[in-house]
């Protein structure tokens, strides 16, 4: 009895240290449960957010897919869902302000890109202001705006591009020499502003190395004979508005707005532009 009394009191403490470490091997397996649990829910939650983000910017840049195809009006309704279902930012004001003004829509979009013009979009939105100007004719306002863009901008070779296009159009081809050369070296491989560059070089009597330029680059044979044709207008010509005709307030937008854009659509290269592409 004695014997049996040591074999149970002997064993008691076994089994009391033995349940003591299976608590706090239970206890510490919930630890380890809850806070994976907490990261699992955590992860739950960022990948929910996560489409939100994904969704907006997945129709931003549907829109600048749009206005690279030259679907403005499209582009404009997408504008407005887009501001519907994620309101408004000036990244998104410039799209529309570009959108008005690439459907004819002179007074809304010239409005639309004064109030950019404390922005970090002011750049981009003189730059538009310039191009308008232009199309209407008003070539001593559109050399201003682009100047002011180029200020703010001055690595943005589009708008050197069109600032010495401006230039050649009102007959000052002697200052668009700088910022043509400028856009070249800043964008080689930018179609447009070897055209600009191409048809600076034959305005100034240097068709031979226009016509080099023109063959290293690849430019369509088609396009060739357009910048040709252009110079020779523009040589001809007695005043600019027979380079580029104005459009009066009454007048339906012309399905191509100049040189400029024709030359846009004919030289687009296969890859869709960056984030702004200029207007004509």
């Amino acid at each position: 009895m004695n014997r049996t009394r040591q074999l149970i009191y002997a064993i008691t403490p076994v089994l009391v240290i033995t349940t003591l470490l299976s608590a706090c091997s239970t206890t510490e397996t919930g630890n380890v449960a809850s806070a994976q649990y907490q990261a699992m829910l955590a992860q739950q939650q960022a990948q929910a957010e996560q489409p939100a983000i994904n969704n907006r910017q997945v129709h931003l840049d549907m829109i600048r897919t749009m206005q690279a195809r030259n679907m403005y009006f499209a582009s404009l309704a997408h504008i407005d869902a887009y501001e519907s279902a994620h309101g408004s930012s000036t990244e998104v004001s410039l799209l529309r302000a570009d959108a008005l003004c690439m459907t004819g829509q002179n007074e809304p979009a010239e409005n639309a890109y004064r109030k950019l013009l404390t922005s970090n979009e002011a750049a981009a939105a003189r730059h538009g202001l310039g191009l308008m100007a232009a199309q209407q004719g008003k070539y001593s306002q559109a050399i201003e705006e682009l100047r002011q863009a180029v200020r703010l901008a001055p690595l943005n070779a589009a708008a050197l591009g069109d600032l010495g296009y401006a230039l050649m159009i009102a007959n000052r081809t002697d200052e668009a020499r700088v910022p043509l050369i400028q856009a070249m070296e800043l964008a080689p491989d930018n179609r447009k502003v070897i055209s600009n560059l191409s048809l600076f070089l034959i305005l100034t009597g240097d068709e031979k190395k226009a016509i080099e330029l023109m063959e290293k680059t690849h430019v369509p044979f088609a396009t060739r004979k357009e910048i040709m044709q252009r110079a020779l207008q523009m040589q001809q010509a007695a005043t600019p508005t027979k380079i580029f005709p104005v459009l009066n307030a009454s007048s339906e937008p012309a399905p191509e707005n100049g040189f400029q854009l024709r030359l846009q659509t004919s030289l687009a290269p296969a890859s869709l532009p960056t984030k702004r592409q200029s207007i004509p």
